[in-house]
């Protein structure tokens, strides 16, 4: 089984803008992060809103040719641009899930990235690359896309068994 790795969240500075609102600063981005601007995976464009501890992604994309090649492209600063504009102080940043391999392998790479659109979709349905993704018309009390307030003994030991982790504390 191939397991990528996680690295980041990496964030990416701004600057105001005369026109009042806040631009992406990307110059340097790449200076200081050891050679993964040359691996390849997937990476999240995402923003922590102030006075969080959680991030919220806002942009899945996947690097088959290079992290550096991918994530700062013309047309992905242009989606990144339009979430940042919905916050006045969130804090944008990139994580990068790398590949473990030097060679690409696209399907894996593929099937991970589907993975986070479609978890980022029920994470954020403002996501700029959900991709035809949409929620289940179902969902497990007190485990999974839940509206209880507290998971039942039940809940807990179905979500145990399966390894579901659930905002409700399972």
């Amino acid at each position: 089984m191939t397991e990528f790795v996680v690295h980041g969240p990496f964030p990416i500075p701004t600057y105001k803008q005369a026109s009042g609102g806040r631009a992406l600063y990307t110059g340097a981005f790449w200076e200081n992060l050891d050679g993964l601007q040359s691996r390849h995976g997937v990476y999240v464009f995402a923003i922590k809103p102030p006075r969080t501890k959680t991030y919220t992604p806002y942009y899945v994309g996947q690097a088959t040719n290079t992290f550096k090649h991918e994530v700062f492209h013309a047309s992905k600063l242009n989606k990144y641009q339009r979430a940042l504009n919905d916050y006045k102080r969130g804090a944008p940043a990139i994580f990068l899930l790398v590949h473990p391999r030097t060679k690409t392998n696209r399907k894996e790479i593929t099937e991970l990235e589907d993975f986070l659109i479609m978890m980022g979709f029920a994470a954020n349905q403002d996501i700029q690359n959900d991709q035809g993704a949409k929620l289940p018309g179902w969902s497990i009390k007190g485990v999974v896309r839940s509206t209880a307030k507290k998971a039942s003994a039940e809940a807990k030991l179905i979500a145990g068994m399966f390894k579901i982790k659930s905002r409700l504390g399972v």
